[in-house]
């Protein structure tokens, strides 16, 4: 699979002359984090795979991570340029990352 460069850096590559905003949900976080849980879930019932997400996932509807603009674009980011996107709960890959990933490496 050919890696897309997305145009925005990483939320954690900020500039680091930039004053840091909160990560809290927004309208915009919203609208697009609907879009992302709207994938897996298509991809979900494509493949028959079992929910292994956590109840706050980035990629579960209605979570506040999938409320977040910056992580939702990270996952985003994450997915187009076959970079792991790591579970928030500890060193591992999350699971609903790992469902739309799984056919990219």
């Amino acid at each position: 699979m050919n890696k897309i460069q997305m145009p925005w850096p990483f939320a954690c590559e900020a500039d680091p002359s930039v004053p840091m905003t909160l990560n809290a949900p927004s309208e915009e976080g919203r609208q697009l984090g609907e879009h992302l849980a709207r994938f897996y879930v298509t991809e979900k019932c494509a493949t028959g795979a079992a929910d292994e997400r956590c109840r706050d996932c980035a990629f579960r509807l209605g979570s506040i991570p999938n409320g977040c603009l910056q992580t939702v674009g990270d996952a985003i980011k994450c997915l187009m340029e076959g970079e792991e996107f790591a579970c928030h709960h500890g060193d591992r890959i999350c699971a609903g990352y790992a469902l739309l990933a799984r056919d990219g490496k």
